[in-house]
């Protein structure tokens, strides 16, 4: 069986949107970074931003994507890569990757 991924994100009211179908497993993570650079936050430049790769016993893909990120994006402030829950897991299935971008303002003394 061929395996389908879809590349989901979230439009301006907080909506879950169908962005692409992934339908070869090798292509993942270059789908994943060229999706993240349509994001407004990534494509200004401006802002620090903090991202997280979450992924579903996928350690392999989450560093590829980690690289991948650090190699496209330069005003990242930090990435952190960490496992996807159970809860999520059992939803999106083994080896699901997950990518969240976040505006990082350093804190002011």
């Amino acid at each position: 069986a061929l395996p389908v991924g879809f590349l989901l994100a979230t439009d301006a009211r907080g909506g879950l949107k169908v962005r692409g179908i992934l339908r070869r497993r090798t292509d993942r993570v270059a789908a994943i970074v060229r999706l993240a650079s349509q994001d407004r936050l990534l494509r200004s430049g401006n802002l620090p931003l903090r991202l997280s790769i979450a992924h579903a016993n996928a350690p392999a893909a989450a560093e590829a994507l980690r690289i991948a990120c650090t190699r496209a994006f330069s005003n990242l402030e930090s990435i952190l890569v960490a496992d996807l829950g159970p809860a999520y897991g059992v939803h999106a299935g083994p080896a699901a990757l997950a990518l969240a971008i976040q505006e990082y303002e350093p804190p002011t003394p």
